[in-house]
């Protein structure tokens, strides 16, 4: 499940599925992501982390594709994930939060700008 494209990267490992975001530049990262998200979700209950710190920033039509790609796709993710941790710049913490608020995961989850925190957050307890 490992990818590395203009869009994102992606690792997999003890599952744990790492994504570094880069650029939302068409639909067909959004596919793409798609394809490694159900081969995350059959592979059984699994833990996501998402680093967004080079990610630039939407515009107001991607941010909509966005949200509804979270939302299509919530249900199947909220059945097999087991902690969601998002990595974001200072200046989009705020932007993220509020998304993730609107359609909140099921299971624990934290959205912060520290490296450091996200790695004890979704360590195996």
């Amino acid at each position: 499940m490992d990818y590395t494209g203009e869009s994102f990267v992606c690792t997999w490992e003890n599952h744990h599925l790492k994504i570094r975001a880069l650029r939302m530049n068409s639909m067909n990262a959004l596919g793409l992501l798609k394809i490694i998200l159900d081969a995350a979700i059959s592979d059984g209950p699994f833990k996501i982390s998402w680093d967004l710190r080079d990610l630039q920033r939407p515009s107001v039509l991607q941010w909509f594709e966005i949200i509804s790609f979270v939302n299509e796709h919530s249900s199947a993710l909220n059945r097999q994930t087991k902690k969601l941790g998002m990595l974001v710049s200072p200046r989009m913490c705020r932007i993220v939060t509020y998304a993730i608020k609107m359609s909140p995961p099921t299971c624990s989850y934290l959205v912060t700008s520290e490296c450091k925190e996200l790695k004890f957050f979704m360590r195996d307890i």
